[in-house]
């Protein structure tokens, strides 16, 4: 609950001191906690792995927060029943020299494919679109992957850092 705290705290400091970008590394480490919180036994089994430093990315992808917690509350629960031996699911931010993406990979195979994600999966979409991005699924044999690219915004960088260019 500490940490969950502390990091609602880093993330509203952020949010006051840059209004045009947000950290996507914020949103996936609070997600990440929040799920972890759920269940005991989902610390185990949700893992992450963030790219430093964190993709900028457009203030609205917040409103995913909720679709994306419902996700992995619903992969987590389909991976128990189906008695899953595998890694865990992992939520993790990539980023290239103009996209940013945050990634769920280790679903369940099924979960693309049930009546419940349907819905989940077109808000996402829908909510991605209008901030220029797409929504994808990938999918292997044995597990199942959704992507979320988005455009990613230049890097604010903060004035200590910036230097004097006044002379």
């Amino acid at each position: 609950m500490v940490e969950l705290l502390s990091h609602a705290n880093r993330r509203a400091a952020a949010l006051s001191g840059h209004p045009g970008s947000f950290a996507l590394n914020d949103l996936a480490r609070e997600v990440v906690l929040t799920a972890q919180g759920f269940e005991p036994s989902w610390r185990v089994r949700l893992g992450e792995r963030f790219t430093t430093p964190s993709p900028m990315v457009a203030p609205g992808i917040l409103r995913l927060r909720l679709a994306l917690l419902s996700m992995l509350r619903r992969a987590l629960i389909l991976d128990e029943l189906e008695r899953s031996k595998s890694d865990g699911i992992v939520v993790e931010t990539l980023s290239s020299a103009n996209r940013a993406e945050l990634r769920l990979t280790g679903l369940p195979r099924a979960l693309p494919t049930s009546s419940s994600f349907t819905a989940l999966h077109e808000l996402m979409a829908t909510i991605v679109r209008g901030m220029h991005g797409a929504v994808s699924i990938a999918a292997t044999e044995a597990r199942s992957a959704f992507i979320i690219s988005l455009p990613q915004l230049a890097p604010v960088v903060p004035l200590e850092q910036a230097g004097n260019h006044g002379e």
